[in-house]
């Protein structure tokens, strides 16, 4: 029909020509109903014979009916499709199905499972991972339903190795690590992951872990997964010091100079050693002090880098107290006169700079008699400690002057000196008299004259005492004691006991004889010097002395090399007692001495002798030597009987124990304060002369000294 439905295909040909009907062509492609295909694959297929059309041979596309994944034409079941389950497998969560088939590749949904302390590790088609696997997200392409199992890796962490060693100059290495399921160590082995450092110096350096990655690196057998790692560290302490302590001084004596309180020098093989005397204020200069005292040192060493600090620790250096003798003088004054003033001798010098303060006091009392006199208020500071010996102060009556007799005379012996003041001891009678007791100092003079000695009786009715025979070997002599403050050829007043009322008659002393005294010893030393380098100046030498009393002025003598003499450098007056030359070579020798000068008509007149030569060295030391720092004696004081002999034992400590100490006059000289009670020679050998007390010095060659308290009975 026209319009109609296509019938069944009619074959054309020349048997429907003659044919009664009318025909309407419906004309559409031939679909090769019943027709065979080959070479049929997963995008075409050959036409092999259509019974219709009669076509063959011809290779076509397939016609992919969406609905049924097969082809319309040849029938090939191109595409399955297949559902995808999800299961957690021990995890929690929840998944929808998936649709997936078999031609078009399709993406796993993501998974969204959890499981405490596991990670994903991927999906399997067997719960216990031994069927296909997908990784997660993976493309798939199945052709029948499937359910999928999440696999797990448990968690792990790797801690590294963290050893603490101490510096040792060798290099140190860490490669190592432990696992840990939370606190429990358990075995797994990771074989590309490494954990290493290697360092030397001292510090503390983190270890390292390479070829892994979080939540992605597995073990050997694929159970864990490292999902934390804990990078330790590799600890090179610092060592410890090898330190040497610095060796104090010892025997140091107070000598008004600021001196350096260590002998040697600390040492360390790593660090740098510094000093402090409160523990606050560091140097690496030697600590000095001045004043005698115990003193604090402070040490302590800092490390460099690889090497711990040391200390602080500390000792204690003593500086000893210069040991001083004063002496009081002997005083008397008359019953109602005002006091003398009340002096006193003292030994050694005190050092430049010091001097005394306060005064001598003595007994209170107004009546005849002898009173104590005591050392008071007298000090010489906290650096001296004084041994004081007392004396007496006498009063005596007031006695009426004798009745004028004839002066007798004295006959001098050729070697007479002039005799001295006679001032009889108040603890003895009348009329008794007694040796000298000191040697006079005076130069014989004319023949002396001598006051008679008054015979003195208790009562008027008694007969007076006869007078002592004129021969010398019927006579005691008098006590002989010099009165600092008389003067020259003057006589004492004889004093009397006070009971005595009467006046007494006086019988002329018969003529007396004086025995010859010696001839005056050498003269003693007065004038020592010192030479010292400067603290601060390396160029600069310092040169004090002592004092001499009634010099009006100072030459001072300087020379640069040891075998050269010293010419007058400056004359000073008698107010200064030091110098500084400036403007030295450093490291060079110079020598030094001083001579004291008073004026006499104009003109200079020198006292006494000059000071012993010092010698010293610019800075204290240069290549070869260094100036001696202190002398030392091991008796302080010594006592002899007239004609004993003593050796001095000194030794001699130099400002550095590394180089020799300076020696261009002599490494010890020895002198006396008074050769009338001792003597010294150039080896140090002591022999007593006379009853007395003296000081020996003993100086090193740039004057630095020590002394000896010498005392012959």
């Amino acid at each position: 029909e026209k319009g109609g439905e296509a019938g069944e295909p009619f074959p054309w040909d020349n048997r429907v020509l003659g044919c009664q009907y009318r025909w309407y062509a419906h004309v559409q492609p031939c679909d090769h109903r019943g027709a065979k295909y080959t070479n049929i694959n997963d995008k075409t297929h050959t036409l092999d014979a259509c019974k219709y059309c009669k076509m063959g041979g011809r290779t076509e596309k397939h016609d992919i009916d969406p609905k049924t994944g097969k082809c319309r034409v040849c029938g090939y079941q191109y595409r399955i499709d297949a559902t995808v389950t999800f299961d957690a497998n021990g995890g929690r969560g929840m998944m929808a199905k998936q649709t997936v088939n078999s031609r078009t590749s399709t993406s796993l949904t993501p998974n969204a499972f959890t499981w405490g302390g596991h990670t994903f590790k991927a999906w399997n088609t067997e719960k216990d991972g031994s069927g296909t696997s997908y990784v997660n997200e993976a493309s798939v392409k199945l052709d029948k339903d499937t359910t999928l199992y999440a696999q797990w890796y448990t968690n792990v962490t790797l801690v590294s190795d963290s050893p603490t060693v101490v510096y040792d100059g060798q290099r140190h290495e860490v490669n190592g690590y432990t696992v840990k399921i939370g606190d429990q160590t358990i075995k797994a082995e990771f074989p590309k992951v490494k954990a290493s450092v290697e360092r030397a110096p001292a510090g503390a350096y983190p270890v390292e872990f390479t070829n892994v990655k979080l939540g992605k690196t597995a073990d050997r057998t694929g159970k864990y997964v490292v999902t934390e790692l804990v990078e330790g560290k590799l600890v090179i302490e610092k060592a410890e010091q090898h330190v040497t302590p610095p060796t104090p001084m010892t025997g140091r004596v107070y000598d008004g100079n600021y001196r350096k309180l260590i002998r040697q020098r600390g040492q360390s093989d790593s660090g740098t050693i510094e000093y402090s005397l409160d523990n606050q204020n560091w140097s690496k200069s030697l600590p000095t002090a001045k004043d005698a005292g115990d003193h604090t040192v402070w040490y302590r060493a800092i490390g460099d880098a690889n090497h711990k600090d040391f200390g602080p620790e500390k000792l204690t250096v003593t500086v000893a107290k210069v040991a001083l003798t004063v002496k009081a003088d002997q005083k008397e004054k008359s019953i109602g006169s005002p006091d003398p003033a009340l002096t006193y001798s003292y030994d050694p010098m005190l050092c430049y700079g010091d001097k005394f303060t306060g005064e001598l006091s003595r007994e209170k009392g107004e009546e005849p008699g002898k009173y104590r006199i005591n050392i008071g208020t007298l000090t010489a500071g906290n650096n001296y400690d004084i041994h004081f010996e007392g004396n007496w102060l006498y009063i005596r009556s007031r006695v009426a002057p004798p009745t004028a007799t004839p002066k007798p005379t004295v006959t001098a012996g050729p070697t007479a000196t002039r005799k001295p003041i006679i001032t009889p001891d108040p603890s003895t009678e009348p009329h008794t008299t007694a040796k000298p007791t000191a040697k006079p100092t005076v130069k014989p003079t004319a023949k002396p004259t001598v006051t008679p000695e008054p015979t003195v009786t208790s009562k008027p009715t008694v007969t007076p005492k006869p007078t002592v025979s004129p021969e010398p070997t019927a006579t005691r002599k008098p006590i002989i004691t010099p009165d600092p403050e008389a003067e020259p050829h003057t006589t004492a007043k004889p004093t009397v006991k006070p009971t005595v009322t009467p006046e007494p008659t006086v019988t002329p002393e018969p003529t007396v004889t004086p025995e010859p005294t010696a001839a005056p010893a050498d003269p003693d030393i007065t004038l020592l010097a010192r030479l010292d380098s400067s603290e601060s100046d390396d160029t600069t030498l310092s040169l004090s002395w002592t004092k001499v009393s009634g010099a009006d002025g100072y030459d001072v003598f300087l020379a640069r090399g040891a075998n050269v003499s010293p010419e007058l450098y400056r004359s000073v007056d008698a107010s200064s007692s030091r110098i500084e030359f400036t403007d030295l070579d450093k490291g060079g020798i110079y020598k030094a001495y001083v001579r004291a000068w008073k004026r006499e008509d104009g003109e200079k007149s020198e006292i006494g002798e000059a000071s012993p030569v010092v010698c010293a060295i610019a800075g204290g030391y240069n290549t070869r030597y260094c100036d001696p720092e202190s002398v030392t004696v091991k008796e302080k004081k010594v006592v002899l009987r007239n004609g004993g002999t003593y050796r001095i034992r000194a030794s001699l400590t130099g400002s550095r124990d590394d180089l020799t100490i300076l020696n261009v006059v002599s490494p010890l000289r020895y002198f006396s304060s008074d050769e009338r009670v001792a003597t010294v020679s150039a080896t140090g050998k002591i022999r007593a002369t006379g009853s007395g007390s003296c000081t020996i010095y003993i100086l090193a060659n740039n004057g630095v000294r020590a002394s000896l308290k010498v005392q012959v009975r």
